[in-house]
């Protein structure tokens, strides 16, 4: 490509882009060197444009994605309440898990971030549930108010996420409804979920053998592969 910058020799563009989208465009300039670029030259361009392609796309996509998730979790939010941030959660909400025969617990974890902060550090645990156990996580804001203090909503909200209903949406308005009753001061956040195991049907399992690939026959592979009707 013929040289425009001042005292460049010659000039080497390759397109940023990724599958039918284009981002931009790298431009590669020798300045010094007075031999031109040549093939080799074109092809490392050209992997460094696809590369760089795949780093914006990607934190392109984290954007949209974060920005999208907080709009459903602002969405989340009761409409009633005073407007908040969820972000404006004051005091880490320990998850509630109900197990089949109706105990409510409240497991040990380590201290973390709030609901609804997000990109904060956090320590995980992982904590084996029953099938049809309940899992509650919620904000502050839920358990705190002027007619009880922090662990009095917690006992609150144990009683009332053992008591039985027909569907997660009605123990979540019921839960809401006898928390927030008297306080509508502050944002809240209730997610539940109840667990469920997979039916073991759908699922395989095989034995490669090691080494060569070679080894195992294509028909075979095929065959083992193939899962469901």
């Amino acid at each position: 490509m013929p040289a425009h910058e001042p005292g460049s020799r010659s000039r080497l563009a390759a397109p940023v882009a990724v599958g039918d989208t284009a981002l931009g465009v790298v431009t590669f300039v020798r300045f010094q060197r007075p031999d031109p670029f040549e093939v080799d030259d074109a092809v490392l361009a050209e992997e460094l444009a696809a590369q760089a392609a795949v780093c914006i796309d990607n934190a392109r996509r984290y954007t949209r994605e974060r920005a999208t998730a907080l709009a459903l979790q602002r969405s989340l939010l009761p409409q009633s309440l005073t407007a908040g941030s969820p972000g404006q959660s004051r005091a880490p909400a320990p998850p509630v898990m109900v197990r089949p025969d109706r105990t409510a617990l409240f497991p040990v974890l380590p201290a973390g971030p709030p609901l609804g902060i997000g990109a904060l550090p956090f320590e995980s645990a992982e904590i084996a549930l029953p099938e049809g156990s309940l899992l509650a996580l919620y904000t502050d804001g839920l358990i705190q108010g002027h007619e009880h203090d922090i662990e009095g909503g917690l006992s609150k909200l144990g009683d009332e996420l053992v008591e039985p209903a027909r569907t997660l949406e009605e123990t979540c308005g019921n839960v809401t409804n006898a928390l927030t009753a008297d306080d509508r001061s502050d944002d809240v956040a209730l997610l539940l979920a109840r667990t469920h195991t997979r039916d073991p049907d759908p699922v395989a399992s095989w034995d490669l053998p090691s080494g060569d690939r070679d080894q195992c026959p294509k028909d075979g592979c095929a065959s083992a592969l193939r899962v469901g009707p």
